[in-house]
């Protein structure tokens, strides 16, 4: 399969991106490898945000601000 088939597979499936093929696919869209582990971090922190923003607003009560 090719280097543009596996990074549509992974971004259109929302499956998990793992770290090895960052840095072809850097190379092969001319952006660092990081953006790529960077997209998949804020994807998941994002999903994680809204399937338990419910549970996290009812349970979880901020700490009061120090004088």
């Amino acid at each position: 399969m090719c280097l543009r088939a596996v990074s549509m597979k992974l971004l259109c499936a929302g499956a998990a991106f793992p770290p090895t093929p960052a840095p072809r696919l850097g190379r092969y869209f001319n952006i660092t490898p990081r953006f790529w582990l960077n997209l998949q971090s804020h994807y998941e922190l994002n999903q994680a945000r809204l399937s338990s923003a419910r549970e996290i607003e009812k349970t979880i009560h901020p700490l009061p601000k120090a004088a």
